[in-house]
């Protein structure tokens, strides 16, 4: 055979060819996954993180703003090494965000609990609100009850359209530590003419 083909075999190409010489099979490199763990600032703002490799490589990637949870992101000739002159596989990197003290993430609605004070639900107030995008004013309405949910139009996840931010409202109950703290208690008691249970209508 070597007489008639010149002695130096052929090689198969990824389409189905051959290519005559010595050379080995092209073949591109597989593809690798990763997967990492963004805080919900990072998700929002979208920020470069480092990400290891199970190749050993350590990458800092660049994650894009307002990713989702679950989100499969795909980094080109970042995966393994191709064989015979081929080229490198992807880098295939699944994000997970991780739970924020402070804000809950319901797909690309972020969401708030927000306490207030009894006075500002009672006799309404404008109160100062953080956001992942900084911090807004918000007026809340005379007479709000505790679970009271507002929107802010556009302050969600980045995105087309963005997601809105919720405020959840809490009433906090001050301590009454102090003889003129418990009096004024006392005395909203006497004053005031309010069951609270009364809406569950219990019977005895």
């Amino acid at each position: 055979f070597e007489s008639i083909f010149g002695g130096g075999g052929f090689t198969q190409q990824p389409g189905g060819g051959f290519q005559g010489g010595r050379g080995s099979f092209a073949q591109p490199g597989q593809n690798l996954e990763a997967a990492i763990g963004v805080t919900l600032y990072q998700a929002f703002h979208g920020e470069k993180v480092a990400v290891r490799v199970s190749d050993g490589r350590r990458l800092n990637v660049k994650i894009p703003a307002g990713v989702k949870d679950g989100q499969k992101i795909r980094l080109a000739g970042q995966g393994g090494e191709g064989s015979g002159g081929g080229k490198r596989g992807n880098l295939i990197i699944k994000i997970s965000i991780k739970p924020d003290p402070n804000f809950k993430l319901n797909g690309k609605d972020i969401e708030l609990t927000l306490p207030i004070a009894p006075w500002e639900a009672a006799l309404g107030a404008e109160v100062k609100v953080p956001t992942l995008s900084g911090t807004v004013q918000l007026k809340i309405p005379a007479n709000s009850s505790a679970g009271k949910r507002m929107r802010i139009k556009g302050r969600g996840m980045p995105g087309k359209p963005a997601g809105n931010f919720y405020v959840r409202l809490e009433i906090a109950t001050p301590p009454a530590d102090s003889d003129e703290e418990q009096a004024l208690y006392e005395q909203m008691r006497d004053t005031f003419k309010f069951e609270p249970r009364s809406s569950l209508n219990v019977s005895s």
